[in-house]
């Protein structure tokens, strides 16, 4: 299988930005659309509307390639508490003097928990879809099992690279000194992953 490519790495990461910017400027639309609603406002005003979306786009970037891409982090450790404090400080600076909020201060507050309060809940929409994904894969390897792989890099008639499913287990053998032993095995077994190295050619991992 082909490395991804720079291209397509960028383009895994800009899917991933449209993503969040979408999600989050929704969000942030119905929290301004709420507030015009009890404010008497039945129209929301398009130039806010064009900040907010403009606004998810770049702190976007700035989650991704900045800060660690917090809300899809595998755990909520201080780099995500930094990571959310900041995005919430820009979205609430930038709603101050857009004037989102006619600048009342306690709706602005408000506005700054309901942001903190939706990283949180993404971060743990990401964190659920994971296990949900992982559980989807584990599920389908043990029904179907790992197909199996021979690469015969010197056309020896041996396998230097060997992937094959024995009982749904993994097993990579790599011979790199083509004495038809494996030097370097990787063995799964229960999520348990054990790695042997035969660093002096000795047959012996």
């Amino acid at each position: 299988m082909n490395k991804p490519s720079l291209w397509e790495r960028y383009l895994t990461k800009e899917i991933g930005i449209e993503f969040k910017a979408c999600l989050y400027f929704f969000a942030l639309l119905f929290f301004y659309c709420v507030y015009r609603l009890c404010t008497g406002f039945k129209v929301a005003e398009i130039w806010h509307m064009a900040e907010m979306i403009f606004l998810t786009y770049i702190v976007g970037y700035i989650q991704v390639f900045l800060l660690w891409n917090f809300d899809e982090s595998d755990e909520l450790g201080k780099k995500e508490i930094l990571g959310i404090s900041i995005c919430t400080m820009i979205y609430t600076a930038v709603s101050y003097f857009g004037n989102w909020f006619d600048k009342n201060i306690y709706v602005t507050a408000g506005f700054a928990g309901y942001v903190i309060f939706l990283y949180v809940c993404v971060y743990f929409v990401y964190k659920c879809r994971r296990k949900i994904d992982d559980k989807i894969l584990n599920y389908d390897l043990d029904k179907d099992g790992f197909p199996e792989y021979n690469i015969d890099l010197n056309n020896d008639g041996i396998a230097d690279i060997n992937i094959v499913d024995k009982n749904n287990k993994c097993i990579k053998n790599c011979d790199m000194n083509n004495d038809g032993i494996a030097d370097y095995l990787i063995y799964i077994n229960n999520n348990f992953i054990l790695v042997g190295i035969d660093t002096d050619y000795d047959g012996k991992c």
